[in-house]
């Protein structure tokens, strides 16, 4: 959602969080993501324009919203590439002659964290370049898949979560914290995607499937999606300790096959609100992307 907080002219300043994050691979590149709104009925050309600290500007120009925006129905979503010699400070949007800016900042990430997987995995998708991960509340999350201790995908032939490697690997606390919230009602998908497994009797939709979220302080939680059927071994009000198994990875929820999804966020209900940028300790404290394979590392205590 967009806020006007100020209007200049037809430019106006909005006060929607844009954190810019380093980008993985070759390259010195920095990347945000904009969720930007404008008006259907006036539509026109879409102008962007990236303005650097030294004076410098990058000007895009498409001739028509139907470019970025195929349903023409008010909003859409831009990815944002940029070199960081360019020193972006403010990127306006256009569409006819009402523009928005948006100036992009770091996020300064408080918490420690580690993978919360006790195992080998591979991301399957990666912080908001891939399907399933483009709205807001989960841009930044990853997707992992658990591997074997030889990096195999199944342990068996045949398609079924028992045959899967990661289908209950034991999850873990990515950091110390206080348990705010978890669901362990939600049957796994077995056999094929069906959207009943994840809808209660009273019409509600537990898109996260089995959860755990937990409260890391300074207004950070992490939520650990679609857990194994009956494998939450925590409670709310539970204080956890970076490490300790809170479930097991599952196919529960709006999943079509066993991941785990984790995401930082700042608020400690599911869904209901932006995920955050998230780096772990163990793995370079840097943003993974879709394809990377990660090793288990335990802790020394473990």
């Amino acid at each position: 959602m967009i806020s006007i907080l100020a209007l200049a002219g037809s430019i106006a300043v909005s006060d929607q969080p844009v954190y810019r994050i380093d980008m993985p691979g070759p390259g010195d590149y920095e990347s945000w993501v904009v969720d930007h709104q404008y008006s259907a009925e006036l539509g026109g050309p879409v102008q962007i324009i990236a303005e650097g600290a030294n004076g410098a500007k990058v000007v895009q120009e498409w001739p028509d919203i139907s470019m970025l925006d195929s349903n023409v129905d008010g909003r859409f979503t831009y990815v944002a590439h940029y070199p960081k010699s360019l020193e972006v400070r403010s990127f306006t949007i256009s569409v006819g002659d009402i523009g928005v800016r948006y100036e992009p900042i770091a996020f300064e990430q408080q918490g420690s964290y580690i993978l919360p997987l006790a195992g080998n995995a591979i991301i399957s998708n990666g912080v908001f370049n891939n399907n399933g991960h483009g709205w807001i509340r989960s841009r930044f999350a990853y997707d992992f898949l658990g591997l074997s201790d030889t990096y195999g995908p199944m342990t068996d032939p045949e398609y079924r979560n028992e045959n899967l490697a990661g289908f209950g690997m034991d999850v873990i606390a990515p950091a110390d914290g206080k348990v705010v919230f978890i669901e362990d009602r939600v049957p796994d998908q077995v056999g094929g995607y069906d959207s009943a497994t994840f809808t209660f009797p009273d019409g509600s939709q537990a898109y996260h499937g089995n959860n755990v979220i937990i409260d890391h302080g300074n207004g950070e939680f992490t939520s650990l999606m679609h857990l194994k059927f009956g494998s939450v071994v925590v409670a709310v009000g539970d204080t956890v300790v970076q490490g300790h198994k809170v479930g097991e990875l599952g196919n529960s929820g709006d999943s079509y096959g066993p991941h785990l999804h984790v995401q930082l966020q700042h608020c400690g209900e599911p869904q209901a609100c932006p995920s955050l940028p998230l780096t772990f300790a163990n793995h370079g404290d840097e943003i993974l992307e879709a394809g990377d394979f990660i090793t288990y590392r335990p802790l020394p205590s473990e």
